[in-house]
């Protein structure tokens, strides 16, 4: 059963890089950011605009996507499993997945640290890629994508 999931996860995974080629955005990421943003406290609108956070978001995506794909069986070995077995399960599944995501977001914050450590530099080459990032990220999504699609193929068979 977990092939199928698989394939569903490669599929939208593909269109993802699609998406990333031809509209240089995930259509589903930015109406999710255009819903939460107005949510979020004052102080963080004045200081990171909606670009930013949409930029967060998609690299938070991307990071989520490789650790898929890096490591696939995560999710059904350390969270849904210990949540099938017990109630005390439930609270160890549950607090895996958390401790999975907060260790996901940590990633990205070192990510953004690490960017932003050349200060002008790194803002100039930021400006100057981000039309054509998108595309390149896409591009390499793409390929990836097909080869889960094509493992998961393989495994239901």
């Amino acid at each position: 059963m977990w092939w199928i999931a698989e394939l569903i996860l490669s599929l939208w995974f593909i269109w993802h890089g699609i998406a990333l080629v031809w509209l240089q955005k995930i259509p589903e990421l930015k109406f999710m950011v255009d819903k939460i943003y107005p949510q979020l406290p004052q102080i963080y609108r004045q200081n990171r605009g909606k670009n930013s956070t949409l930029r967060d978001a998609e690299l938070g995506l991307f990071i989520a996507w490789i650790a898929w794909t890096i490591y696939p069986m995560f999710f059904i070995q350390m969270v849904t499993t210990p949540v099938l077995t017990s109630i005390i399960g439930i609270f160890i599944g549950v607090f895996t997945g958390v401790v999975a995501l907060i260790f996901l977001g940590i990633n990205v914050l070192f990510s953004r640290v690490f960017a932003a450590s050349l200060g002008k530099i790194s803002e100039l080459f930021g400006k100057l890629s981000e039309p054509y990032i998108s595309k390149h990220v896409g591009l390499m999504i793409i390929p990836m994508s097909i080869i889960m699609i094509i493992n998961s193929i393989l495994h239901m068979i």
